[in-house]
């Protein structure tokens, strides 16, 4: 099981894709905290392990097929449990998620369980390498709003910041910043010089 979080934001930088690919490697730790160049947290450390997990899937899915096997993963989004209630307690930013989520709602256990019934059985016979997002179209949503505005040579964050009723991205310009706003009429960017 991996997570929405391994979607969500820029991909990370090839040095820290490279020590990802090795999490053996004798000074893996070291390697991988030399390679980030943002404030370490828990946050990083648990997007960058779902990231890795994901990557795994993708990149040992033919050595998995020649031996007659799949390589899978679900990505949950927001799921309804007590742990994420807890966390939207912790975490406001979380209803900015939850607001930014087109089915317009938190998903069940048994939504994730049926996923992962299905891709354990024979239906799901011709799926392998890759990620199965069960984020109620979370994951699409930010992709579109961020090729949308990295078109416009902005990059960001990917964080929904503060308000829990707008639908806020921030993102550094290398000569300011922008601010974005996902409403219902489509995607507002706003930059600051």
């Amino acid at each position: 099981i991996s997570s929405l979080a391994g979607h969500m934001g820029p991909p990370p930088s090839s040095a820290i894709v490279g020590a990802l690919d090795r999490p053996l490697a004798d000074g893996f730790f070291d390697t991988l905290e030399s390679s980030v160049s943002t404030p370490q947290d828990s946050s990083l450390a648990y997007s960058l392990s779902k990231y890795a997990l994901i990557r795994m899937c993708e990149r040992r899915a033919a050595e998995m097929g020649a031996r007659g096997g799949r390589i899978v993963s679900v990505s949950p989004g927001l799921i309804a449990t007590p742990m994420g209630t807890l966390e939207f307690e912790r975490q406001p930013m979380k209803y900015g998620l939850l607001d930014a989520t087109p089915v317009g709602r938190e998903g069940t256990v048994l939504a994730i369980a049926d996923a992962v019934d299905f891709l354990a059985s024979d239906r799901a016979s011709f799926i392998s390498g890759t990620a199965l997002l069960v984020d109620g179209g979370l994951a699409s949503s930010k992709s579109d709003a961020r090729r949308l505005i990295e078109g416009k040579g902005i990059t960001l964050s990917g964080l929904p910041i503060t308000d829990p009723d707008q639908k806020i991205f921030a993102g550094d310009l290398k000569s300011g910043y922008a601010l974005v706003r996902r409403g219902k009429q489509g995607v507002l960017i706003l930059v600051l010089k």
